[in-house]
């Protein structure tokens, strides 16, 4: 469902910011399930160092958006979700 709400028309309504931390979250989340149930897939520590290093940036990127915007987020029904996984 997170995906889903992240990958959803609603989010171009949110500054470029917030678009930009939905958009890792979807790649993110698409990386950690072909991790999880792709049975050839490989990844390199390099590449699992660069999304943590992304997820890391995301985490950033929300807190730098400050408490009004978080709370704009929160405050639209099911958008919070996207976020959660974060």
């Amino acid at each position: 469902m997170a995906r889903r709400m992240c990958s959803h028309p609603n989010i171009r309504d949110y500054p470029d910011e917030i678009r930009d931390i939905a958009e890792r979250f979807v790649d993110l989340q698409d990386v950690r399930l072909s991790a999880d149930y792709d049975p050839y897939g490989t990844l390199f520590k390099s590449d699992v160092e660069d999304f943590i290093a992304s997820a890391r940036d995301a985490l950033r990127a929300f807190e730098d958006v400050g408490r009004r915007s978080q709370r704009a987020i929160a405050a639209r029904e099911g958008s919070v979700s996207c976020f959660v996984g974060l």
